[in-house]
């Protein structure tokens, strides 16, 4: 290796490494050497852009051009010099960097999202999502979320359309882990309450909270909750359904064998920022390679046979020759301009081999792949090792080096105890004019994930304060980095040094149950936050209500955009020290909010309250007309349970005028012989007999039950029950029937609180699911009047459990290996301790009065099958739990198979039990 230029400050034998501070550079490469080359940079390229990454604005380039010439003897084979490791995205190297990412979606998104400009500009250009990462850094508006979903589709990422109204939105998942919104066209996406993992379209339509407290433009100075009720009205809430996944993509990219320059002696390959004699994207870079035609034809016919690693845009004849570019002719001092935009080799010819002068090629790549310098070491790449001399020439623009933050953060403390944070900001030279700022907070010092509401731009003052709602996306003792830059005349200076600090707030409300107690009469209860918190309970019959304390309107329609109806929005109910809130159902949900020291908490998951006696006027926002010049937005009513005649309907009082309660409040002031007197839950089964479903009909889940129309969404897109395999792919995490009873039973971690049981389709010796099903909900019903009667409900609880008719359709094939099935059995989690630690409660926690209790129980009920401690299980609330209820007023019971579950002691207690009720002619036969 020979080291031809005397701007070299440190070389390194062992590493063939060079730091270099001088703006040109000369080495020798030889064939067994590669070389890293070192640059200095005083700013960051990246840091220049400003916060609209699909404006058509010109960001300026600290690095404007870099130079390699060829000054050896000898022609350099696959020249592609890399800066900082900025090589092609090829299909093989993303998924390499996918499988390193904690969030491979999320990296994806960010990746598209950022490097990808949309644009209005039509083009014939490729839409090989690869293509337009490597090569335009744009596409067209029309074709940028197929392009995205292409690009997830090659690294097993499934997309499905989604319930939406005017809008085409999809969910994402990647290799089946979990389904995620993700709108690239506006950069959208939310977060469950937890703000750490990302939530589909089904739970934004389950708790629409959880967009309504997301900004619908991220850089948009505040939260607009209008905007948020207009974006959320699109869903599809009310007749909501789930879409197809769309088909995997399967195709070669023209990225996947990627070639470098061959690059002969005399040459140059020069990467531009700026366009040379055609028109660019904001996001396209120029790359000429300037041929030197004496130096390629010494050996050769006068033919080059020209390939280049970037799509071919114009070819400029500046010989004097004649030159024949795929035989037509070019004059010199001419251009050829490609049509395809797809060309990477092409055919040159040249008239003269004697003549003078060079041929210039101009190929075009996106932002990503040009040389961007970082502050500090950059690292330059000049690829395979070749016997030549390299000089490479970097061109700077001083004139932004001045180009550093303006602004610091001066904040004195790194913890915010119990107050929102605040952000003090210092400006480093009172004379420099700034006009906005740009801030993010984010969970790594990286910035690589930025929530919504953590990203702004506004105008400059010494403090940035943030509004309740952002609060919300704060998690107590999480750590946290917030970093700023400021415009000064238009132009974008670089970050503040990032700001660590945490924040310390109550607790989120958890572990929320909720408890029917007698007719009209329900319990929410929670676990205890601390012993300083206070509970602030909210309630609506508004699925999408906004706690008031975030918003003090609640708008009821919109038209063109403008609001035409709203209320105010006065939701608290009561703020309790307690830890439990009993309710009458007047209102369908419920929120808590838990305040110590004057500071909230996140939100509470949204409460369902709910029964079959209940009549609550539930509704939400929705588009009720959309077209082209006209929209209207305006609350919607669930589907009721009830009918009401028309001679029931009573003036509205007015104290009770309000949207969301007039319903309800007229429901509540009718007379009784007037009350909605007919449950019609359900579109009758063309499949049952009248006599069948008006048998079963008083066990169906209620219409407000929080899990139906999750379970709508499910059973209308495929047929769940078909067979284990279709059960196993719906998402239930145990899948094999039983060995005896042959039932499908299991949990599923999207329908959080409750258990299903169902038979499948394949299944043949089960012919009437219904009686099966039913029969469990009687034993339940039978068990739990059982315990009301004899008092035993502070040690002892049955589930709630409700038949699920399943959809018409989708129906199964038409087959003699199937028997259709039309039901599904939904009971209530009861919360059970896992096996092991519940056989060692049996032994340890049982006491006299509990298993006397029990005796009873099971006696009067013929509990046959509740002698195993896995039907009758210890839960995390201190009560036993009758959760099999199949086998019910079956006599004689077996009582001493329950014997082996007890310790010693109590098991000799147990036969005590058994022997006195039968001396006493109790036991039942």
């Amino acid at each position: 290796m020979k080291i031809v230029s005397k701007t070299l400050l440190l070389f390194s034998c062992l590493s063939f490494s060079f730091f270099i501070e001088a703006k040109q550079i000369e080495l020798q490469l030889n064939k067994s050497e590669k070389v890293d080359v070192i640059l200095e940079g005083n700013i960051d390229d990246n840091e220049l852009q400003g916060p609209w990454h699909n404006s058509e604005e010109k960001t300026p380039r600290y690095c404007r051009k870099i130079q390699y010439e060829n000054n050896g003897a000898h022609p350099v084979e696959n020249f592609l010099p890399t800066l900082n490791k900025k090589s092609y995205y090829t299909h093989e190297s993303l998924a390499e960097q996918l499988s390193k990412e904690d969030a491979p979606l999320k990296a994806l998104y960010k990746l598209w999202t950022t490097q990808v400009n949309i644009t209005a500009q039509e083009d014939n250009i490729s839409n090989d999502p690869l293509y337009i990462l490597n090569f335009k850094g744009y596409c067209h508006q029309d074709q940028y979320v197929q392009s995205f979903i292409k690009l997830c589709s090659l690294f097993d990422v499934d997309a499905r359309l989604i319930a939406m109204h005017g809008k085409e939105n999809y969910d994402f998942c990647y290799q089946g882990i979990q389904w995620e919104f993700l709108d690239p066209i506006d950069d959208q996406f939310y977060l469950s309450l937890n703000n750490k993992t990302l939530v589909s379209s089904e739970e934004v339509m389950d708790d629409p909270f959880l967009a309504l407290r997301t900004k619908t433009n991220r850089k948009m100075d505040g939260v607009d909750f209008k905007e948020a009720w207009r974006n959320l009205a699109h869903f599809e809430i009310v007749e909501s359904y789930l879409g197809d996944n769309l088909p995997q993509t399967s195709y070669q990219s023209s990225t996947d064998k990627v070639i470098g320059f061959k690059f002969y002696p005399s040459e140059k390959i020069i990467y531009h920022a700026n366009a040379k004699s055609f028109v660019l994207h904001t996001n396209e870079r120029v790359v000429e390679h300037v041929l030197n035609p004496n130096a390629r034809f010494k050996n050769a016919n006068n033919k080059i046979d020209y390939t280049s690693p970037f799509p071919l845009r114009e070819i400029n004849n500046s010989t004097t020759s004649l030159i024949s570019i795929d035989s037509k002719m070019i004059q010199p001092g001419e251009s050829y301009l490609f049509a395809n935009p797809n060309v990477f080799s092409t055919n040159i010819e040249i008239e003269s081999s004697s003549a003078e002068g060079l041929i210039h090629v101009y190929s075009t790549c996106s932002n990503h792949l040009y040389p961007a310098l970082t502050l500090g070491a950059n690292h330059i790449d000049l690829g395979t090792a070749n016997d030549s001399l390299i000089n490479i020439v970097i061109d700077l623009d001083d004139s932004l080096e001045s180009k550093t933050s303006v602004i610091d953060v001066v904040n004195q403390n790194t913890v915010f105890k119990y107050c929102t944070p605040s952000f003090e900001l210092s400006q480093k030279n009172a004379e420099v004019q700034i006009d906005k700022v740009w801030w993010q907070i984010s969970t790594n010092s990286e910035f690589d994930f930025i929530p919504s509401n953590f990203e702004q731009v506004e105008s400059f003052s010494n403090t940035i304060n943030l509004p309740n709602i952002t609060d919300t996306f704060f998690n107590s003792d999480d750590v946290y980095y917030f970093r700023v830059k400021g415009s000064t005349n238009g132009q974008w200076n670089s970050w503040s040094a990032p700001y660590r600090f945490k924040v310390k707030k109550p607790e989120a409300v958890t572990k929320i149950d909720f408890e029917k107690l007698e007719r009209n009469k329900f319990q929410i209860s929670w676990d205890s936050v601390s012993d300083e918190a206070e509970y602030l309970i909210f309630a609506s019959n508004s699925l999408d209500f906004l706690p008031s304390v975030y918003f003090d309107k609640q708008i009821n329609s919109l038209i063109d955009g403008k609001v035409a109806n709203e209320e105010l929005n006065n939701n608290m109910k009561v703020i309790t020290k307690d830890s439990s809130y009993i309710v009458d159902g007047s209102y369908a949900y419920y929120r808590i909010i838990a305040r110590e020291n004057g500071q909230l908490s996140v939100p509470s998951r949204l409460i369902h309250v709910y029964d079959e006696d209940l009549h609550q006027p539930r509704d939400v926002l929705q588009i009720a007309d959309l077209n082209m010049n006209h929209s209207v937005i305006e609350r919607t009513q669930f589907p009721q349970s009830y009918e009401m005649e028309e001679s029931s309907i009573l003036p509205i009082p007015n104290q009770f005028a309000s949207w969301e309660n007039k319903l309800f409040d007229v429901s509540s002031h009718l007379p009784s012989s007037v009350k909605p007197n007919e449950i019609v839950p359900y579109t009758p089964s063309p499949y049952l007999s009248a006599e069948i479903w008006a048998s079963v009909k008083q066990y169906f889940l209620p219409e407000n039950h929080p899990v139906k129309p999750k379970l709508d969404r499910m059973f209308s897109k495929r047929r769940v029950m078909l067979s284990p395999d279709t059960f196993k792919a719906a998402g239930f995490v145990r899948y094999k029937p039983g060995r005896v009873s042959h039932i499908l039973a299991s949990a599923h971690p999207k329908l959080q609180g409750f258990f299903f049981k169902g038979f499948p389709d394949v299944d043949l010796k089960i012919t009437n699911d219904w009686e099966k099903l039913a029969n469990r909900i009687r034993g339940a019903l039978s068990i739990e009047e059982c315990i009301k009667r004899h008092g035993y409900q502070k040690i002892f609880k049955v589930p709630k459990k409700w038949l699920y008719p399943l959809p018409a359709n989708p129906s199964p094939p038409k087959s003699s290996k199937i028997l259709r099935k039309n039901f599904i059995l939904v009971a209530e989690d009861m919360r059970i301790y896992e096996h092991d630690k519940n056989n060692d409660m049996y032994k340890k926690k049982m006491t006299r009065s509990l298993m006397e209790a029990l005796f009873v129980v099971i006696n009067e009920e013929g509990l046959a099958d509740s002698l195993y401690a896995f039907n009758v299980p210890f839960c995390k609330d201190g009560k036993l739990a009758f959760i099999d209820t199949e086998w019910h007023h079956r006599w004689p019971v077996n009582f001493p198979k329950f014997k082996k579950y007890f310790s010693s002691k109590m098991g000799k207690y147990w036969d005590k039990l058994v022997r006195d009720a039968a001396k006493n002619n109790e036991l039942k036969k």
